[in-house]
């Protein structure tokens, strides 16, 4: 990710205390970007789903409208937030919005950061983002060591899309191609 530009309207290398941090609207939209609204159950090969990916258990039977859905998403954002904060654990502090904004799209998808999955290969996330906080406040070259995180994230075995943007985000603050709810609504009426 060093020989591509940073979004310079999207990326800060400003620290900021990671008790303050709260996914940001670009962030939630990065989520949502790669989930589809459905007003009805179906069922995903492993469970019922609803709306925005939901738990069926969690919601409606008979059916959820858009906005009902986006508020199921975004209590399911939390959840994800306080996972992270608790997975991350009291040795990272601080880290930039777009880092915590890619962080929490993870650790939402893949349901936690405890681990990477690449090709046989099992990874400690958690170990790789604490390193890079250190050499944040160390001499080694910070780019180098979040360069290793942002590969952990894109060589994820699954959903690769979505994968490549989240380390998009991560490195570059680059939050292009974001779906907005009303074109998720219109998507899921069709």
């Amino acid at each position: 990710y060093t020989i591509f530009i940073k979004d310079i309207d999207n990326y800060s290398n400003i620290k900021i205390a990671l008790e303050s941090l709260k996914i940001s609207d670009n962030g939630a939209l990065l989520v949502l970007s790669f989930e589809r609204w459905r007003a009805y159950q179906y069922w995903n090969g492993y469970e019922y789903r609803i709306g925005y990916n939901s738990s069926a258990s969690d919601t409606n039977i008979n059916g959820l409208t858009e906005d009902q859905a986006y508020s199921l998403f975004r209590q399911s954002l939390k959840t994800a937030e306080k996972k992270l904060r608790s997975e991350l654990g009291s040795k990272v502090t601080h880290l930039t919005q777009n880092q915590y904004d890619a962080l929490v799209s993870f650790c939402y998808s893949a349901e936690s950061i405890s681990k990477a999955v690449i090709g046989s290969t099992i990874y400690d996330l958690r170990i790789a983002i604490q390193n890079a906080v250190d050499a944040d406040s160390g001499i080694e070259s910070t780019a180098d060591v979040w360069n290793n995180v942002a590969s952990m994230i894109q060589g994820h075995d699954e959903q690769g899309d979505r994968r490549i943007a989240e380390a998009s985000v991560l490195m570059l603050g680059d939050y292009s191609d974001l779906k907005n709810r009303s074109w998720l609504r219109t998507e899921g009426i069709q």
